[in-house]
């Protein structure tokens, strides 16, 4: 498991956002979300979570990763 160092329950909810966003990319409603945030920087490792990411997605197809921040560049 890996631990969450921000509280969830401080960042306000915006449905309408959500169900933009799950649009835009094609996302089923019931899939779930893993988002990654930051700068793609060695104390970021976010080698880490694309091979976590690629191993879930191959598993479980529900399963969706984003990219956010300056770390973000199209994959395919």
């Amino acid at each position: 498991m890996i631990d969450n160092i921000f509280d969830a329950s401080l960042i306000p909810e915006d449905k309408n956002d959500r169900l933009e966003t799950r649009k835009n990319y094609g996302i089923a409603a019931d899939a779930k979300v893993v988002v990654g945030v930051g700068r793609d920087t060695p104390e970021k490792n976010l080698d880490f979570f694309l091979r976590v990411m690629s191993n879930l997605v191959e598993r479980e197809k529900t399963i969706y990763a984003i990219l956010v921040g300056d770390c973000a560049k199209t994959v395919e």
